[in-house]
């Protein structure tokens, strides 16, 4: 990776931002070679999708982190899905919730834009496990 010279003047807002990116190139890396033949070996487990479901009652919005091929998104919810790999968004059925090529740590939303935050089988991935914020909400979901 190309080394970037950072001016002394930058703050740590821009600091973070760019760290961000380049974890969002790194897990993205990392699933556009791993995740090539994802949908072929993984698929919904319904007893997560059961107990997610359940989990929702009630949410009409729900943003989906580290969404890969979309296996956990219902389709009876408003599903916006968050996914940093080129590979596993190709992945997507035609019919899967919109996604937006981003990262967990550079969520591209404001607070408040969603009733709850899933993330299924992806927080090890991410390089700042606390970096998702629900403005003290419970209504973040979390198989791992």
């Amino acid at each position: 990776m190309a080394r970037t010279e950072i001016p002394a003047t930058v703050g740590p807002s821009v600091l973070a931002s760019l760290a961000a990116e380049r974890d969002n190139r790194v897990v993205g890396a990392l699933y556009d070679e791993i995740g090539l033949s994802y949908t072929a070996v993984r698929r919904e487990d319904p007893r997560i999708a059961a107990r997610l479901r359940a989990a929702l009652a009630g949410c009409k919005t729900v943003v989906n982190v580290g969404a890969g091929a979309g296996a956990y998104e219902p389709a009876e919810l408003d599903v916006t899905a968050v996914e940093p790999s080129e590979v596993m968004i190709a992945q997507r059925p035609a019919d899967a919730a919109p996604v937006v090529h981003a990262s967990a740590e550079a969520l591209p939303f404001s607070d408040d834009s969603f009733d709850a935050a899933t993330a299924i089988n992806t927080d090890h991935h991410w390089a700042d496990r606390d970096c998702v914020s629900c403005g003290g909400s419970p209504d973040a979901v979390c198989f791992s």
